[in-house]
């Protein structure tokens, strides 16, 4: 029986490699790409930094889900936390003026040397090394972006990506011409604001992840269908904690 099952297994493996190898062959390597929208209760700096804290994975993803910052994770978030703040003040600065610039340049800080270390557990007794990269952290058309890339785990590739944006400054920008002419009368923008009354704050994320298990699409389907599981719960939990709505979690062909 042991033989049986060795051989049987043997042969699945073997079929899983020559599928895997054909499928690469005709078609490259498959990606999946997974997106999570929604709004939270905060200016777009401070839903910067909510999304860039790695502090906060473990207590916004299913309990099936269990992410443990390794020794010397802390400095490492530690210095990330500096290079968000430079993000969130360079996008203050880009947001101050109510009219759109003419051009509209990304900045991007690299710090090529900046890796997180987790833990992973998957139903809390699974262990799983896993080391991302962090880079870049940019402002880009508006939108502050921080990229964490699969160093080590177990992915072929893995992409995770917070996309954040102050709400307000969209909608300011998609009425330039009207916000324009509010800003070229300072005294009118002063009453308008004094009678719509303060605002409160609120701002978008995207939250996408692009990632292959192995460059095929049968694990990728499995692991697509936990990677929505995942983005959906911390929507849930990060909404709940700080006002908002989830929006939409879909894969995106």
């Amino acid at each position: 029986m042991a033989a049986f099952a060795l051989r049987s297994s043997a042969a699945a493996g073997a079929t899983f490699v020559a599928w895997r190898q054909l499928y690469m062959g005709l078609h490259g390597e498959h990606r999946i790409r997974v997106r999570a929208d929604f709004e939270l209760g905060l200016s777009g700096q401070e839903g910067f930094k909510v999304m860039s804290d790695p502090c906060l994975l473990d207590e916004t993803t299913p309990w099936w889900f269990h992410v443990v910052i390794r020794d010397g994770g802390r400095d490492a978030i530690g210095r990330l936390a500096g290079l968000v703040e430079q993000t969130s003040r360079a996008s203050s600065s880009s947001s101050s003026s109510v009219a759109p610039p003419a051009v509209e340049v990304a900045t991007a800080v690299v710090d090529p040397e900046l890796q997180i270390s987790y833990w992973i557990f998957f139903g809390r007794f699974v262990p799983i090394p896993w080391t991302s990269s962090v880079a870049p952290v940019s402002l880009e058309q508006g939108w502050c972006r921080l990229t964490y890339r699969q160093a080590f785990g177990p992915y072929r590739a893995f992409e995770h990506t917070h996309w954040v944006r102050d709400a307000w400054e969209i909608e300011q920008r998609s009425c330039a011409g009207g916000a324009a002419a509010v800003a070229a009368a300072p005294e009118a923008r002063g009453s308008s604001e004094a009678a719509e009354g303060p605002r409160s704050p609120r701002c978008l994320v995207k939250d996408t992840i692009v990632a292959t298990v192995l460059g095929e699409p049968v694990l990728d389907f499995a692991a697509a269908v936990l990677l929505k599981q995942i983005l959906r719960c911390r929507g849930d939990c990060l909404t709940r904690r700080f006002g908002g709505r989830v929006l939409s979690v879909r894969e995106e062909a």
